[in-house]
């Protein structure tokens, strides 16, 4: 039922919310009562229940967060995409001193969501740039990933199979190998490559995740590839999610784009 309200009923009330989201409160209280009356018919709860209770008993919040949620949410995608006809207008507001006189009227969306990104003390300048496909995508030549191995499971494969199965595959494969590995150790996140007799490591930032420290080692591998200018080579790395990122371009990610 929660879901059939999500989908039919709080669709609704989140179209636009980035514009009437900061209203007048009374005109908000307004659509209090929309989401009450779904969630109480979702949860069986009775018209005596508490607002507060039924908003823990559905996990779901306040329509005024969910707002400022979708709000903040808005702005940092925006934030990525320079080019966007409507950047300037969000974060480089005009007519900031006519709103400070008039605390009456209600300012533009790039004045209200600065007000409260410095309330919550978040930044939007580490927000990687959304360049999007360098070619179109219909041009792009996937990259071929060889995925035998993942077919295994982990828990009923021993180490010595899969260290068979790898040399087999290294000495009927004649290219240069090049070996590579993201790592995460308490605050500390990195990536590196070693190829022949050359060792590349770069530290990344701490608030990196696994998945980005190996797609960062795979920029790594490439550059180095291409600076040395080798015509065959093979890349060895232990990432599933990686490879299948690559594969399947999810262009969501800004080291794929690198990648690709």
């Amino acid at each position: 039922m929660l879901k059939i309200y999500r989908a039919l009923i709080q669709s609704k009330l989140d179209y636009g919310s980035m514009v009437y989201g900061f209203a007048r409160p009374s005109a908000l209280k307004m659509l209090d009562p929309i989401q009450h009356q779904g969630l109480r018919f979702c949860t069986g709860a009775f018209r005596t229940f508490p607002v507060q209770s039924l908003y823990i008993e559905s996990h779901e919040p306040s329509l005024h967060l969910h707002c400022l949620q979708l709000s903040l949410l808005y702005s940092s995608k925006l934030h990525s995409v320079p080019k966007h006809p409507t950047w300037g207008c969000v974060f480089l507001p005009r007519w900031a001193i006519l709103f400070q006189n008039r605390r009456s009227a209600i300012a533009s969306f790039g004045l209200r969501i600065q007000v409260q990104l410095d309330e919550l003390g978040l930044s939007l300048d580490n927000i990687a740039d959304s360049t999007g496909l360098p070619i179109p995508p219909w041009l792009i030549t996937v990259p071929k990933c060889d995925l035998s191995l993942s077919h295994l499971r982990k828990v009923d494969t021993p180490d010595w199979k899969y260290h068979l199965l790898f040399t087999e595959h290294l000495s009927n494969n004649h290219s240069i190998p090049i070996y590579m590995d993201g790592f995460k150790s308490g605050t500390s996140v990195g990536s590196a490559m070693v190829c022949c007799s050359s060792v590349v490591a770069h530290r990344i930032p701490s608030t990196a995740s696994v998945f980005n420290a190996q797609l960062y080692a795979i920029s790594l591998t490439l550059d180095h590839i291409e600076a040395k200018q080798y015509s065959n080579c093979t890349i060895y790395i232990d990432s599933l999610s990686s490879l299948l990122a690559l594969e399947l371009l999810h262009v969501s990610s800004h080291l794929v784009l690198v990648d690709i």
